[in-house]
């Protein structure tokens, strides 16, 4: 069974808006105070083992599945989460024929 790979549709009035990448926060954070905040987000991160990667799973979806194979199993991923039954985070990883 073959599959069609569709592009995603974008509104014409998404693509002409303008983005700000400033926000208040970076605005009021730059400078010397911005460093210090980076440098504790560090000492968090590396030296002080805080901030750890929540417990998750990788779900592969394979491209050799057939759809409904494919749809299945994500169905399945679905229905145990909104039961609350898997208690971890889920990456969902499609996998393609294309190299």
């Amino acid at each position: 069974m073959s599959r069609i790979l569709a592009k995603p549709v974008v509104h014409p009035s998404v693509s002409r808006r303008k983005t700000n990448t400033s926000t208040k926060f970076s605005q009021s954070n730059q400078g010397e105070k911005g460093k210090n905040n980076c440098s504790e987000i560090y000492k968090l991160l590396t030296l002080s083992r805080q901030l750890n990667t929540p417990e998750h799973e990788i779900v592969t979806i394979d491209a050799k599945q057939t759809d409904e194979e494919a749809s299945q199993r994500i169905r399945d991923v679905m229905k145990a989460l909104l039961e609350g039954s898997y208690g971890k985070k889920v990456l969902l990883k499609l996998e393609s024929n294309h190299s």
